[in-house]
């Protein structure tokens, strides 16, 4: 959309594709992407109002991704980074505004688009919703490889209800806010688990306990860079009996700068 008053270029998203277009998560910033010139960078996938890199992550007229002006009501709604900060319920969201190119000198803070979510405010009348959307395992389908080798399903779980209100200001026989002051409020809360299920293949028992002909004691060294919960567990193997034995010194000046190869940091 072109307007004719200025040279800004762009497109509104209005309240009836806010209410009725799907969003996996509910994050209105995620409407962008049918916006004419945004091309989503994230992968596809589940974006929740609290994954602040994924709603963020798109592409405006070209311009590298993170690059955008992101604003609630005008207001900047980024992190340092380009991030989104904020996510407002979808049911506090009228309109997601998308400019490729701002004209206006209040914008204009970074080399991408500019993108504006409007809130609702109230009414003369009383107006609300109550919503629950709810995700269990028990009508998931399980992946082909845990079919294939036997693995049940995790048991994930995904829970986002809320509600939202407005209406004028009025205390009876005092003061009628109608047409004057509205207000408006927004809740929101989300309760998910999403188990990742793994399978790792050990040793055999007879490789497990098979002990190599090698020193008994094994040496444990702590990397000072990576803190006491970090330590690496080694054997020195025993010296061939046919050749020389090296002296007990070497022998022990030879550990001593292995472990420091292994755990020192480089002086800067």
């Amino acid at each position: 959309m072109i307007e004719s008053s200025n040279a800004s270029v762009g497109q509104v998203i209005s309240s009836e594709e806010v209410e009725d277009v799907p969003m996996n998560g509910r994050t209105p910033l995620m409407l962008s992407r049918i916006s004419m010139g945004v091309t989503g960078t994230n992968e596809p996938g589940q974006v929740r109002p609290f994954d602040n890199s994924g709603g963020a992550s798109f592409s405006v007229a070209g311009a590298p991704t993170q690059t955008n002006e992101v604003l609630v009501n005008g207001v900047p709604d980024t992190t340092w980074d380009k991030r989104l900060a904020y996510s407002p319920p979808q049911d506090a969201v009228q309109e997601v505004s998308v400019h490729a190119f701002e004209s206006d000198a209040a914008y204009g803070h970074t080399g991408g688009g500019v993108v504006n979510q409007i809130t609702k405010g109230g009414t003369n009348g009383f107006h609300g919703s109550i919503y629950d959307f709810n995700q269990v395992s028990k009508l998931y389908a399980n992946y082909y490889f845990n079919n294939a080798t036997g693995t049940p399903r995790t048991n994930a779980n995904f829970n986002q209800y809320g509600l939202s209100a407005g209406a004028p200001i009025i205390i009876p026989k005092v003061y009628n806010g109608k047409n004057k002051i509205f207000w408006f409020f927004a809740f929101e809360k989300l309760k998910d688990s999403d188990p990742l299920m793994q399978r790792w293949k050990a040793a055999r028992l007879s490789l497990r306990s098979r002990r190599l002909r090698s020193e008994p004691a094994i040496s444990r060294l702590c990397c000072p860079f990576r803190g006491p919960a970090l330590r690496i567990n080694f054997t020195i193997p025993s010296p061939d009996p046919r050749r020389a034995q090296a002296p007990p010194s070497i022998a022990r000046r030879s550990r001593i700068m292995f472990f420091r190869r292994a755990c020192s940091i480089p002086s800067r």
